[in-house]
């Protein structure tokens, strides 16, 4: 931000610096809201749309609308979201009127719903959350409330007690919807916020709800190939944040062993072609690292080098095992020898 802010107008393209501007100030948001910096995110929405306000002034007016629908309207729709965080339901449901105006089809009426509730409009909330059509949606409403809940004390009780009039509502006029399948996007959201925020017990149990809820897609009658990805990816997490605990729980890793058999089983019967499946020794390695009994060193060694062998199929493999390196670090966990298993593995190209 500071770079692109500070370097100047360029001659060529100043329209790609403004849009990279704006992204990045999105970007930054985001991240500020997922970790309850409420007001920090505000400015850097509010800083998102001056420079938009730049972009449009430049831009051929066959741009204007896309450059509205997609950038305006999503700075637009987060800083709503973000005033209701503050408690300031007005401003929120002036962003959101902002946001529907810039988008080509308008905003879903359940962001009002949001403003609605805060201010204490029951009914009102509940009409303006009949926008909600599917069970992503309903996931993350649901979530929001909740979380607008955590965030005001003195109207928790009545948020909380709203929540499943809401979503009873919503699934009674959608039969088409699945409860599992709201369960999932519900623990999801939570999920994100939790990891965002670094609360390692929190985010391994939503990752529980996340791969119980999964689960029992995966397993009904035609169920899709994405339902079963979706489970094994659950199960990656979930064994991958019980190592988070390992230095409090003991059993850890007993129990990330046991969540990466059992998926590694599942992927052998109902989905051999998964993506990610050479994912689930490598969490298997981690535990034996950090386990650190005779012989886990070796046998640690010996998985991430026949990890690094495979094709990777989300980048460079060696990549995403430095990425897992660092996450655990910043967790607070200890890799013993990490140097001598780097040197040991690292490729030599």
């Amino acid at each position: 931000l500071h770079t692109l802010d500070t370097f100047g107008v360029f001659k060529n393209n100043e329209q790609e610096r403004l849009k990279a501007l704006t992204d990045n100030h999105l970007r930054l948001g985001n991240y500020l809201l997922s970790t309850d910096h409420v007001a920090e995110a505000v400015r850097q929405y509010k800083l998102g749309l001056e420079v938009t306000d730049r972009l449009l002034r430049l831009a051929p007016a066959d741009s204007l609308p896309v450059y509205r629908n997609d950038i305006q309207a999503s700075l637009l729709t987060q800083l709503g979201t973000a005033q209701l965080q503050e408690n300031n339901a007005p401003a929120a449901r002036a962003s959101f009127q902002q946001a529907y105006d810039a988008l080509t089809y308008g905003l879903n009426s359940f962001y009002f719903g949001h403003a609605a509730l805060l201010e204490g409009k029951e009914d009102e909330a509940l009409s303006q959350y009949r926008g909600i059509y599917n069970e992503v949606q309903l996931g993350l409403v649901l979530f929001e409330v909740s979380r607008l809940a955590l965030r005001f004390p003195e109207r928790r009780a009545r948020l909380e007690s709203f929540i499943p009039r809401l979503r009873d509502t919503i699934l009674h006029e959608h039969p088409e919807m699945s409860p599992d399948a709201t369960d999932y996007w519900y623990a999801s959201n939570y999920f994100v916020y939790t990891k965002a925020k670094k609360q390692w017990k929190s985010t391994l149990d939503w990752s529980v709800k996340i791969m119980a809820a999964a689960e029992k897609l995966a397993n009904q009658p035609g169920a899709s190939i994405d339902w079963k990805s979706r489970y094994l990816d659950a199960t990656l997490s979930v064994a991958f944040y019980y190592l988070h605990l390992s230095p409090q729980d003991p059993g850890a890793f007993a129990k990330a062993t046991e969540v990466t058999e059992l998926a590694e089983s599942y992927a052998a019967k109902e989905h051999p072609y998964y993506t990610y499946r050479e994912w689930f020794k490598m969490n298997l390695a981690h535990a034996y690292l950090l386990r650190n009994r005779p012989g886990d060193h070796e046998a640690a060694i010996g998985i991430y080098a026949d990890f690094l062998k495979t094709p990777g199929y989300e980048g460079d493999n060696w990549e995403l095992l430095q990425k897992d390196f660092r996450d655990l670090h910043r967790a607070g966990l200890q890799l013993p020898n990490l140097k001598g298993v780097i040197e040991a593995i690292k490729p030599a190209n």
